[in-house]
């Protein structure tokens, strides 16, 4: 097991465009050797944070170090981290081989070390077979493992991956993900991953730091952000939680539902989350409901494989939440579009979340 390397901590991190505020004042650690994957929206900051620890940007305020090392303004070149950018920046007159090669080359390393080190990352990417081959001869996947080797080559401590899978066909997406994981246990170094993809960062990520407008939503292990979303954007982004405002959540009372920036939400009740497959749509009132229901409104249905996923309108109120419909229940009682009928919730399901 190589030894792990590539702890990162920031501190006060803040980037700032003119008067565009890109990252503002983000603490976190990443611990050596882990797999982290930097999360959220377009334009939320995750991509410029990662410019900022690989020297690509030059931090506004705070500081950045890794393995107790302060970076400072130490650029790209000198620092322990290595960039696979999002388009590869294959160089397409250079063979695979010299692709890889290049930046020990830059360094005046003799040839015959750069070609043996070259190989050597080639067949740890399985791409040796190709070394003699231009970038154009090559798949979208076989591209992005040259990048990837590439980036290997001066023997970083952290690797930082812009949207590396982003774009890659779904059955390819899915392999590179698994040799994405399987890469970093065997090299034992840090890789610190962009993605807007819920699903990519569930999967491959040891940590995950979910940003949003620039600052720090939750940072946790995938199980804590699915299970456990700290906020109302978290559960929302996430995907598994419906979020919603509701008042009469106790026995007896009537359930109304609103959408959390409904101009009804602040009239009483609370704001909660609760996970899609706690909520259930019958076509028949419950006689003996398990939590609160109110009627609801199928206002769309899509095939997921397993299941149906519907979206259904509450009435009282405005909020749109999911549910899912085993097929054996659909079998039985097929769900159409504008059918009324009733949304029931767990009430043990139900979190309170802060406004």
């Amino acid at each position: 097991m190589p030894e792990t390397k590539g702890h990162i901590n920031a501190k006060s991190l803040r980037k700032a465009f003119g008067q565009a505020i890109a990252v503002d004042g983000v603490d976190f650690t990443i611990e050596a050797g882990s797999y982290c994957c930097l999360l959220g929206p377009s334009g939320c900051g995750k991509t410029t944070t990662l410019r900022m620890i690989s020297g690509h940007d030059t931090q506004t305020a705070g500081t950045i170090a890794i393995d107790g090392t302060d970076l400072g303004t130490i650029p790209p070149a000198q620092r322990p981290t290595a960039m696979m950018f999002q388009n590869y920046a294959l160089f397409p007159h250079m063979t695979v081989e010299d692709n890889v090669a290049f930046s020990l080359r830059v360094k005046g390393s003799d040839r015959t070390a750069r070609r043996q080190r070259a190989g050597h990352l080639l067949e740890l990417v399985e791409m040796l077979d190709f070394a003699h081959r231009k970038p154009n001869e090559l798949s979208g996947g076989q591209q992005q493992r040259v990048a990837l080797a590439r980036a290997l080559m001066m023997n970083p401590s952290v690797l930082a991956l812009d949207e590396p899978l982003s774009a890659l066909d779904p059955f390819l997406r899915l392999k590179v993900r698994s040799e994405l994981k399987t890469l970093q246990r065997r090299l034992g170094i840090t890789f610190l991953h962009v993605t807007h993809s819920q699903t990519e960062a569930l999967a491959l990520a040891d940590q995950i730091i979910l940003m949003n407008n620039g600052k720090l939503e939750q940072i946790g292990t995938a199980q804590e952000l699915y299970h456990s979303p700290a906020s109302a954007f978290a559960a929302q982004f996430m995907g598994v939680q419906n979020v919603f405002h509701a008042q009469g959540t106790e026995p007896g009372e009537d359930l109304a539902i609103h959408s959390p920036d409904s101009a009804s939400a602040g009239s009483g009740g609370a704001l909660y989350r609760a996970p899609i497959d706690a909520c259930t749509f019958t076509a028949e009132e419950p006689t003996n409901p398990a939590g609160p229901t109110t009627r609801a409104r199928v206002s769309a249905i899509e095939y997921a494989g397993d299941h149906l996923a519907l979206t259904v309108d509450a009435d009282p109120g405005d909020a749109s939440l999911k549910v899912q419909v085993s097929l054996k229940d659909a079998a039985e009682n097929p769900p159409v579009f504008d059918q009324v009928g009733f949304l029931s919730i767990k009430p043990d399901s139900l979190v309170p979340l802060p406004r």
